[in-house]
């Protein structure tokens, strides 16, 4: 029943180590029920990224993956988790993101247009990209609202991506959207 925070996009520069691992260190030092996940992906890295890591995963309740897991390794990854962290300063739709929301992890994610155009405060955390005491804070008021996210926010979440981002609802609308434009006779034409 222990609290699981993942940060599962990987370590590359452009996932913000820099803010994400400082603060998930904070985050263990402030609540000794916690772990944490870290997949790396085999991204990358700089020097400085290394050194945070390699001090994390020191941590007895730090998780540092580095290396990419099996589809089987990866569903229990996501069954475990309970906060998925994911702040770069810049992104499109993340399809992690939503396999997060899916599995069951509340999104605590970088205030940017892509993560707005799809996520609201209803079903997700927003921080700023440059705040890591800002992410730490937000995972600690997530940490504490638990119970009540668990039992409001993930079910809402998993029923949102099944309705508005799964394969088989999109390849749907993709299909009655061609058989929309050929029932029209607009068709799709060579040109």
């Amino acid at each position: 029943e222990a609290p699981v925070v993942i940060s599962a996009r990987g370590v590359s520069d452009w996932y913000a180590p820099a803010q994400v691992l400082p603060a998930l260190r904070r985050l263990l030092d402030a609540r000794p029920d916690a772990h944490v996940i870290v997949l790396t992906l085999e991204h990358e890295r700089s020097a400085e990224t290394q050194a945070l890591l390699d001090a994390l995963a020191a941590h007895p309740r730090a998780h540092v993956v580095d290396r990419f897991l099996t589809k089987p390794e990866m569903c229990a990854a996501w069954a475990a988790a309970d906060v998925l962290v994911s702040v770069p300063p810049h992104d499109g739709i993340s399809v992690g993101i939503l396999e997060g929301m899916y599995a069951g992890a509340v999104p605590v994610v970088s205030d940017i247009p892509s993560n707005r155009s799809f996520l609201d405060p209803d079903r997700a955390f927003f921080v700023p990209t440059d705040d890591a005491g800002a992410l730490r804070e937000t995972l600690l008021r997530v940490l504490a609202d638990l119970p009540r996210l668990r039992t409001e926010l993930v079910p809402a979440n998993q029923r949102w991506v099944r309705e508005h981002a799964s394969v088989e609802s999109t390849a749907r609308q993709v299909a009655d959207l061609v058989r929309c434009a050929a029932a029209e006779g607009g068709g799709l034409r060579r040109a």
